[in-house]
């Protein structure tokens, strides 16, 4: 394998690819022995797109800002060779898809509040965020999925991708292809592309909820994009055998007129607090055995996978996407490009603890 360096970081492998990043596993060149570090690169054939450009010095601006225990660090930003990049925490764990699929079971339901909680206060921190000038840095997520919420073996919660570059993606394509990966989740108006605000994550967390509590993916009998937005429209999810509590909690966070829908995270933390929440020791206790296994499964997986190159792995100037084998995956099936699925990496970054030894390891 061609090894490269990323401003002295040296690079191994890429991890994951999306129509517009990349995501390496990484190490300090000048002291291999240091913890391993994710790094998300902005694919080198789009460094003349100034908006793209941008969305990544923007993301990486809230790196003073964004500090919170349940969201990864962004440790440094730059450019190289005219790229911009961000520099992350390195995360130890599974994402709850990757948990559920493995589990094929439901997760008890003071466990599954517990985790929720935890996003809740990491998505109440992100529409907080403000510039300077006091307006809102992050008007939402927008991609409040399964992929998205890691699990460590101590049973923290993190949640990653931060809604800038993934805005940015919005602006270019159409409302199909930003939520083809994330639709069962997304509100919707996101649907139709338009009035994007926290209300969306509150639709998607509400969303995600229903999924770990039930065992069922969102308006699961529905195929077809058309047919999930009239859906969505018609009804909110309203799940049957649970607490009368947690079910007009969920109804609250998936009404289909935003205005009705619960308008603040910050209700959505209270909320959850009068409930019956499970502590991080309990959650780690439940769940610790089983992202373990789902740990080992990915490394086994990893193990007989051909390794996707970079651009400067395939004597490149640039990545072409189209060039590329696309290892980007559906919630239902099959695969497809989309920056929104891939920039939040979560499918593949889950893999970085068992990547450790050998370094060492997608508006």
């Amino acid at each position: 394998m061609k090894k490269f360096l990323i401003s002295g970081w040296q690079i191994e492998r890429r991890l994951a690819m999306g129509t517009v990043s990349e995501v390496f596993p990484a190490s300090d060149s000048s002291s291999p022995d240091k913890e391993p570090v994710v790094i998300k690169r902005l694919l080198p054939i789009w460094r003349d797109e100034e908006d793209l450009v941008e969305a990544y010095a923007r993301e990486g601006s809230l790196g003073e800002v964004l500090v919170h225990g349940n969201m990864p660090n962004i440790r440094e930003t730059g450019v190289d060779d005219g790229v911009p990049f961000l520099v992350m925490d390195y995360v130890e764990g599974c994402s709850i898809e990757q948990l559920l699929g493995y589990t094929n079971s439901i997760l008890p339901i003071a466990v599954s509040l517990g985790i929720i909680h935890e996003v809740a206060t990491a998505l109440e921190h992100l529409h907080g965020l403000k510039g300077k000038d006091g307006k809102q840095l992050v008007r939402a997520h927008r991609d409040v999925t399964p992929r998205n919420v890691l699990l460590r073996r101590d049973g923290s919660v993190v949640l990653i991708d931060f809604g800038l570059v993934t805005g940015a993606v919005a602006g270019r394509q159409t409302a199909t292809n930003v939520v083809k990966g994330t639709w069962r989740y997304a509100a919707p108006e996101q649907l139709l592309g338009r009035d994007i605000g926290p209300t969306v994550d509150i639709y998607g967390l509400g969303a995600l909820l229903y999924r770990m509590t039930t065992g069922k993916r969102p308006f699961e009998h529905v195929r077809e994009l058309d047919d999930m937005r009239r859906v969505k429209e018609a009804s909110a999810l309203r799940p049957e055998g649970l607490s009368d509590d947690v079910v007009d909690l969920i109804e609250g966070m998936t009404q289909p007129l935003k205005v009705n829908r619960i308008q603040r995270m910050s209700e959505v933390v209270a909320a959850l607090e009068e409930l019956e929440l499970s502590s991080q020791k309990v959650v780690s206790e439940t769940i610790g055995h089983s992202v373990d296994e789902v740990l080992r499964l990915e490394l086994e997986k990893e193990e007989g996978r051909e390794s996707f190159q970079s651009a400067e792995e395939r004597d490149e100037d640039v990545t072409d996407p189209s060039t590329t084998s696309d290892i980007t995956r559906m919630e239902d099936g099959g695969s497809y490009a989309t920056d929104e699925s891939l920039d939040s990496w979560v499918v593949w970054v889950t893999i970085l603890t068992l990547l450790a030894a050998l370094l060492a390891v997608s508006f």
